[in-house]
């Protein structure tokens, strides 16, 4: 029991310190937790998302870590092939025994220019430069009568919680703004060929997270830059991607690729794909294997993180992730 308890204490410790967000495999269906610029690249004009994720249950159980998104967006046409849109977004994470939560609320917002039409053989892609923002709030809270420090372990490994604890919390709970800006090019055509790349900022006042008197933790700014390519080959539809997101000292890195097919219908799509994350700073280099299933408006989505660190800890961080978008047509 007090290797669990001090393996907490030690997550809590390290979101705290290097004040990391929490992010999915898939991240295109809520799209603004990454870059709110991206809400654009879409086919139907008004989506609702939902994701849920679960990952360290194999040594958590119960307190594995738990983080749940949810989106509502629209977009509109102007004038000369312009149009813009928004939305709003909420998000939650539970993290461990301490039950330390991060919830967030944010409302969004995006203008997409038309940039110019190009010709490359049989194809017509238009092309189109978006500027999104997103500004809220995101509380962060933690329960401190289960927060368990390595003083207050005995030598025996019994927790005693007469033993003082090294630092006591002016508050339990933390509310901070949250402010991010975006890029995205993108191109496209009917035949669902095309490319995107875009570039976001996130935290970008810095504010503090420390819930202790006179302490300063600040929100690491995070900056990412992601892309993909897309083409069909006869009925299959081949995706590459990338993203590649800094945030203080951690970086991750993915690479991956998907491919969809119609099945038995042409409204019935099913889809699969690997992707490798390469992790700095934090817990989990992984391969990634999705599925996702697209029939009329409607995209149900499934992926599992298989952890290929050595260390015997990391090993067992798998995550298991799921998410549901619904598109509304006109």
């Amino acid at each position: 029991m007090k290797k669990y308890g001090i393996f907490c204490v030690a997550i809590l410790l390290k979101i705290n310190a290097f004040a990391q967000d929490f992010v999915f495999s898939q991240m295109q269906p809520n799209a603004a937790l990454l870059n709110p610029a991206w809400q654009a690249n879409r086919s139907q004009p008004y989506q609702l998302s939902a994701q849920y994720r679960n990952q360290w249950s194999p040594v958590l159980g119960t307190a594995a870590y738990k983080t749940i998104a949810a989106s509502a967006d629209a977009m509109f046409q102007l004038r000369r092939g312009n149009y813009w849109g928004g939305g709003i977004q909420f998000y939650q994470d539970q993290a461990g025994k301490m039950d330390f939560t991060q919830t967030q609320a944010t409302i969004s917002g995006f203008y997409s220019k038309f940039m110019m039409t190009s010709y490359g053989g049989k194809s017509q892609l238009r092309h189109y430069l978006t500027l999104g923002a997103t500004f809220g709030f995101r509380q962060y809270r933690v329960d401190e009568s289960k927060l368990h420090w390595v003083e207050q372990f005995e030598p025996s490994g019994v927790f005693n919680a007469g033993w003082a604890a090294p630092i006591y919390l002016e508050n339990n709970r933390k509310m901070v703004e949250e402010v991010h800006v975006g890029l995205l090019w993108h191109a496209n055509n009917a035949e669902k060929e095309g490319f995107e790349v875009g570039l976001s900022l996130s935290h970008l006042t810095k504010p503090n997270l420390s819930m202790v008197a006179g302490g300063n933790v600040p929100l690491n700014r995070r900056f990412a830059i992601h892309g993909s390519a897309y083409h069909n080959l006869d009925k299959i539809q081949m995706k590459y991607h990338f993203a590649i997101l800094q945030q203080g000292e951690t970086r991750q890195t993915v690479l991956g690729l998907q491919i969809s097919t119609p099945f038995k219908k042409p409204s019935l799509k099913l889809g699969s794909g690997l992707a490798f994350r390469k992790s700095q700073g934090v817990i989990g280099d992984a391969v990634i294997a999705t599925l996702n299933l697209d029939f009329q408006d409607y995209t149900i989505l499934m992926s599992y993180d298989w952890n290929i660190a050595w260390s015997e800890i990391k090993r067992w961080n798998h995550a298991i992730e799921m998410g549901f978008v619904y598109k509304i047509r006109n």
